[in-house]
């Protein structure tokens, strides 16, 4: 009985300390006590998701990445905004540039389909033959000719250590548009620079 009595006035106490600071708050804050308050909440900004009229999505060899496809189709946004992959074969110095190389235009063939899946019918995407060291310029000259409001590209990695390679650093160097470094979402998550 002795314990209900003072588990009792300790509750009350509680009640009176809560009551107290619920009273000082209000006066520091300049409210009533007994009268209910709305904020007023300044006007939205008008700041719309940035969405992209074109979007310049690039694999080279080895490099399809979901991710870098599904950033680029939320770059592109809800109005259907085109994304367009790109698709570099690099071929050796050693061959002639239309040497036949069918391993790797199926690879990149089957990376713009791949793309179409995700995408949907607004991704268009066409192969690229480079020579090797030049597949930075074939980018941003693709990226120029079709105003492409950004460039979407993947971050390889080895041993779980992100790669920039010398493509990446060249086209993040000359940046002829906003680029936007995609990377597997358990590795990181996009870089825009």
């Amino acid at each position: 009985m002795r314990a209900a009595v003072l588990t009792g006035l300790v509750g009350a106490g509680w009640m009176v300390v809560g009551v107290l600071l619920y009273w000082a708050y209000r006066r520091r804050q300049q409210l009533p006590l007994r009268q209910t308050v709305k904020v007023v909440t300044p006007e939205p900004l008008g700041v719309e998701e940035v969405e992209y009229q074109s979007v310049l999505v690039v694999f080279e060899s080895g490099t399809f990445s979901e991710e870098a496809v599904s950033t680029a189709t939320r770059l592109a946004g809800g109005r259907r905004r085109g994304i367009h992959v790109f698709a570099i074969v690099t071929v050796p110095t050693n061959l002639p540039l239309d040497a036949p190389l069918e391993d790797a235009e199926a690879e990149a063939n089957s990376m713009i389909e791949q793309s179409k899946l995700i995408g949907g019918l607004r991704v268009t995407g066409h192969i690229e033959r480079v020579r090797p060291g030049q597949e930075a310029r074939a980018i941003i000259v693709e990226a120029r000719s079709i105003k492409a409001a950004a460039v979407v590209m993947p971050l390889r990695y080895r041993n779980g250590k992100p790669l920039y390679g010398r493509t990446l650093q060249t086209v993040l160097a000359k940046r002829p548009t906003r680029v936007i470094v995609a990377a597997h979402p358990s590795e990181q998550q996009p870089v825009v620079a």
